[in-house]
């Protein structure tokens, strides 16, 4: 994709990953992006809000906007896990690796899932501190 800045590949990628570290750093899981919960309609404004400066694309990849139920559905599912703290670590890690390979995002994908993850992560962090450092810590794609 063509970034708005008419940056090489080289200097792309360096712009990219420092505005994604400054913007991911004012990102609070207290924000919300007026959505009431942590669905696809969140992870697409999360996207938007990290790489809407730099790309045209602020929404999903094409070849999901036929099946966006599909993929609000599995991303719900996801958080669930999460949420009720679900024992099998491995599993909500291939969960999250699956939905990075799907590649929703045609620019910033990995970063906007990883960030969409700590988010959730940390919004029930209160509720066992110890479960969700762990799920952190234990990740190898957050």
């Amino acid at each position: 994709m063509n970034n708005k800045l008419g940056l090489n590949e080289q200097d792309l990628e360096v712009f990219e990953e420092q505005l994604f570290n400054f913007k991911s750093s004012l990102i609070d899981y207290r924000v919300t992006f007026n959505e009431s919960e942590f669905n696809l309609s969140y992870l697409i404004k999360l996207h938007n809000f990290l790489f809407g400066d730099l790309y045209d694309n602020d929404n999903i990849s094409d070849r999901f906007k036929d099946d966006s139920e599909l993929l609000d559905k599995k991303i719900k599912e996801l958080v669930s896990l999460i949420e009720y703290e679900y024992e099998d670590i491995e599993y909500i890690n291939n969960m999250i690796t699956e939905l990075i390979n799907m590649q929703i995002f045609d620019d910033g994908n990995n970063r906007t899932i990883n960030c969409f993850i700590k988010n959730v992560v940390n919004s029930y962090r209160d509720k066992n501190p110890s479960y969700y450092d762990l799920l952190l810590n234990d990740s190898k794609k957050l």
